[in-house]
């Protein structure tokens, strides 16, 4: 997968989460999950970045 389509689905989980925060707050369980996968796909993309170099 590509930079930009990891990139992308970066800032579209980040909306979601935004979202989710505005509904549930910031300690529901679903916001912790959508926080955990977010990150999982950061460190993914930061990860690909540093091989490309």
């Amino acid at each position: 997968m590509s930079n930009y389509k990891k990139l992308n689905q970066v800032i579209e989980k980040k909306e979601e989460l935004i979202s989710l925060v505005k509904q549930y707050g910031f300690t529901h369980e679903k916001v912790i999950c959508y926080s955990r996968e977010l990150d999982l796909l950061l460190y993914n993309l930061m990860k690909s970045n540093r091989n490309n170099k």
